[in-house]
């Protein structure tokens, strides 16, 4: 038996397995409703008129479907899929934010040059200008909203478990080179899925960006890398660790002020 005098364990330590596998159990639920939001979202934009800034959407959102529901099936191998959860889940606060912002308002910020390309497109706009405006709206979620989603889920971390998050330990399934290779996957699915949409012209240089979105890997993954693991430095600069627990200020994090680019 051990003696009254052992050191009380720390939060952590306190909570049994069992209570630690319902909480990942219950944030893998909510994250998996983010990936049912994104496919209404899409199904909106789809059945709106085919008006700029209308139906034009469903490009981008078809794409953020396929690579939310890669990076959950990634997630479902990992022993450590909690803190992704919470990522995904302010990830698609910030999104949804963004895309439903009314038309008549300007657009600041990471978002403004995707709605101001997508304010002139239609379904019928050149299939480079369609590429373009995903492109954008890739480099704004991933640069800039993914940095803003990893500092917010810290807090949501610290609040549900009543301890920092080690942020290092959860890199991988944040940032890292698997998941990239998921995102590469999603990508594809999601040009075979706009191509079986398309007939003639279209349909042919969908697939030709098929083939070099696979065979140009290596020149267009190490941007796409960058711009992830941009986020996360911001990320960790825009957070500062809390003071030693407090009593009702525990788990609470410092914010700094971020960058729009």
């Amino acid at each position: 038996m051990s003696g009254g005098n052992a050191a009380r364990p720390r939060p952590s330590e306190d909570r049994d397995r069992q209570a630690e596998a319902s909480l990942v159990g219950q944030l893998r639920a909510r994250a998996l409703a983010v990936v049912e939001a994104i496919e209404a979202d899409r199904k909106t934009f789809a059945g709106m008129p085919d008006l700029p800034a209308r139906r034009i959407h469903t490009l981008f959102a078809g794409l953020y479907l396929r690579t939310t529901q890669r990076w959950m099936r990634f997630l479902g191998t990992r022993r450590d899929p909690e803190f992704a959860y919470l990522t995904i889940i302010r990830f698609y606060e910030i999104y949804r934010a963004a895309m439903h912002t009314p038309l008549q308002e300007p657009v600041a910020g990471p978002w403004r040059r995707y709605h101001g390309l997508a304010g002139g497109l239609t379904m019928a706009a050149p299939i480079s200008s369609h590429l373009l405006l995903v492109s954008r709206g890739v480099r704004a979620h991933t640069r800039y909203d993914l940095g803003v989603a990893i500092a917010r889920a810290t807090h949501d971390y610290a609040r549900l478990y009543g301890r920092a998050p080690d942020i290092e330990r959860y890199k991988e399934t944040i940032v890292g080179l698997q998941t990239g290779a998921a995102f590469q996957h999603a990508g594809l699915d999601y040009i075979d899925d706009h191509r079986r949409q398309q007939t003639g012209w279209r349909r042919f240089v969908l697939a030709v960006f098929h083939a070099g979105l696979r065979g140009l890997s290596w020149l267009w993954m190490p941007i796409f890398q960058h711009w992830r693991r941009a986020a996360w430095a911001d990320a960790r600069r825009a957070v500062e660790p809390p003071a030693p627990p407090n009593g009702d200020m525990a788990g609470y994090w410092t914010f700094k002020r971020f960058g729009s680019g």
